[in-house]
């Protein structure tokens, strides 16, 4: 075999094991529930949704994607989105529950302020019996504009700030996978894409 085709062949080797890697990591997410885009329309007033069920959001601290965003948007509110956040803890640790209360969006260095809607909901859900471990859910969300969701996405830095009832935690938007795997942002394209196919 001439030499010059071994690395030819070692690169293309490794862009379909990548690729495939990628998929992977697809098909992981999805069948987790993490970042799945659906839309609907509705039985009772004919209008159309769009959800997308809260996915990872990338953090530079190790572990720190207990925090996730999601987003839900409804034609009759069509200039809207509303962010879903949630985070998950366990009774292992001591966040166990978390009072979600507001968001900061940084997009290029310009700062916005939301504030939640109501109050947090707070559930648990599986129990882990070899752990001794009950796993918990605290839920809120955030009304923005569409057109702030549109500048997050076309935004070269774009960071976000969860305000708690235990301080803050800061993740960065814009880093669109972690690793492999899709953070929130890469499934927001999919949303938004599916939001302006309902919005023409």
């Amino acid at each position: 075999m001439p030499t010059n085709k071994v690395p030819l062949f070692a690169v293309c080797l490794l862009s379909i094991v990548l690729s495939s890697c990628s998929g992977l990591h697809d098909v992981m997410s999805e069948a987790s529930g993490l970042g799945v885009v659906s839309g609907n329309r509705s039985t009772f007033d004919g209008s159309e949704s769009v959800t997308m069920s809260p996915a990872p959001i990338y953090s530079q601290n190790y572990g720190g994607n207990a925090l996730f965003l999601g987003a839900a948007w409804n034609a009759k509110y069509s200039d809207q989105v509303g962010f879903a956040l949630e985070h998950k803890g366990n009774t292992s640790y001591g966040s166990t529950y978390l009072g979600i209360r507001g968001l900061d969006i940084n997009i290029d260095g310009k700062i916005s302020s939301y504030s939640v809607a109501g109050g947090t909901d707070f559930t648990s859900g599986s129990y882990n019996s070899v752990t001794k471990t009950i796993y918990t859910q605290s839920k809120n969300i955030v009304i923005v504009p569409l057109s702030v969701l549109r500048k997050m996405m076309n935004a070269n830095d774009c960071r976000i700030r969860i305000r708690t009832s235990q301080g803050s935690e800061d993740r960065i938007f814009s880093q669109e996978t972690n690793g492999g795997m899709k953070m929130a942002k890469a499934h927001m394209r999919k949303f938004l894409s599916k939001v302006d196919s309902m919005n023409r």
